[in-house]
């Protein structure tokens, strides 16, 4: 949205969390705001109240027809957010942020084997730009294997479960177990593997090569619904 960097707002909709909320208000709040970063999370929240689902519209739209123009050496995740675009690629995707770089298309950022790119109203009509490039670039192939589980974890099997008992354990230990915590790489902070799905190989070496960059991971241990 189109607010001055640092400014934010926290949407409570679940009353459990009112007090702690507060509580961690009153810990971090100041009595000195920025009122320019106020004044421009006023402004907008009135375009978005007024405008909103025009604009997202027309972002996802953008978003969809970048998609459907990438060719057979890249593809995309799918996640509960279309303004995050996590591309994956048959390519080295050090060697593709680079060349992107060099042509003053600047990703969100690199994460893993994937990069990242968020589209808003003002920068969405560039995806085509960008489709148009990636679908240029003639690079050396990576392994398969990089990419395998990638493609798999569309494939999901789980059922979701709420305030189940759980524990931590060493994600060594973690294969044929139901996950409890849902995982996902930060950034972007999209959740990947979801509370009820049970952890096959796949997962299981995702969550080893990526843990320290994984939300869901308390203290380096994976939370799993305990055995009954």
């Amino acid at each position: 949205m189109s607010v001055l960097t640092g400014g934010a707002a926290l949407l409570g909709y679940n009353e459990n969390l009112k007090n702690k909320i507060f509580e961690c208000f009153t810990m971090i709040h100041t009595t000195s705001p920025s009122y320019p970063i106020l004044a421009s999370l006023d402004y907008a929240r009135e375009i978005f109240s007024i405008h909103g689902e025009q604009m997202l519209s027309v972002v996802e739209k953008n978003v969809e027809n970048f998609k459907s123009s990438l060719n057979e050496n890249y593809w995309t995740e799918e996640t509960d957010d279309f303004t995050k675009i996590i591309l994956n690629s048959k390519f080295d995707e050090n060697e593709i942020y680079e060349k992107l770089i060099s042509e003053n298309i600047y990703p969100e950022g690199k994460i893993g084997n994937t990069i990242l790119f968020i589209a808003n109203f003002w920068n969405s009509d560039n995806l085509q730009r960008l489709a148009k490039y990636l679908n240029s670039l003639i690079l050396p192939l990576k392994k398969e294997e990089s990419y395998e589980f990638l493609k798999a974890k569309n494939k999901r099997t789980f059922s979701a479960q709420k305030d189940c008992p759980f524990e931590l354990i060493d994600a060594k230990n973690c294969l044929g177990r139901k996950l409890a915590i849902s995982i996902g790489r930060y950034p972007p902070g999209v959740l990947e593997i979801f509370q009820g799905e049970i952890i096959d190989k796949e997962r299981q070496k995702f969550i080893i090569k990526n843990k320290q960059n994984l939300l869901g991971i308390i203290n380096g241990k994976v939370g799993v619904v305990k055995d009954e």
